[in-house]
């Protein structure tokens, strides 16, 4: 997602990744690291007006849960 910088559409990247997060609470990996690292590395240009690919992945790992793990 990150090196797509929204892909076609960022909506559907949105929803992607909000799979994404769902499936791994339902397999108990805490994936707050992960899009904290890999949003370290990403855009910070709001391309389409929802927000940078960088702010979108850290409001992803704000909604995970922290120390269930």
């Amino acid at each position: 997602m990150s090196v797509k910088d929204h892909g076609g559409d960022t909506r559907d990247m949105m929803v992607t990744l909000n799979g994404l997060c769902e499936q791994a609470r339902d397999a108990d990996v805490d994936i707050r690291p992960l899009l904290l690292d890999v949003a370290d590395i990403s855009s910070d240009v709001d391309k389409y007006g929802m927000g940078s690919m960088r702010s979108i992945l850290l409001r992803a790992a704000g909604r995970e849960p922290v120390g269930l793990w």
